[in-house]
């Protein structure tokens, strides 16, 4: 299990967390990662039919433990900046991920 940087730290709520390094590269995987929790509604209530969501939420697919948070990008507009969440941050989610 992945333990988070920050919640080693003690710190709740990080200005700012790294991704693993097993994305480095993996820009199709983690896009499809972003889809998959867009179709399964792990998404911000602003999202409908005709936007996106400003905010994605997804489980890493190899630790479960992980919670990533994706924020929609002001530029290009369909584009999202991924980060993975402490578990504090992880915990206060208003959805359920399985």
């Amino acid at each position: 299990m992945h333990v988070h940087y920050a919640d080693q730290q003690g710190q709740d709520n990080p200005d700012c967390t790294i991704c693993p390094r097993k994305w480095a590269g993996q820009q199709q995987r983690a896009t499809d990662l972003l889809r998959e929790a867009i179709q399964m509604g792990h998404i911000s209530e602003d999202a409908d039919a005709d936007t996106l969501p400003r905010r994605v939420w997804a489980r890493d697919p190899d630790d479960p433990g992980l919670v990533y948070e994706a924020r929609q990008l002001s530029s290009p507009p369909n584009g999202y900046k991924a980060y993975p969440l402490t578990r504090k941050q992880a915990d206060a989610l208003s959805i359920q991920l399985p």
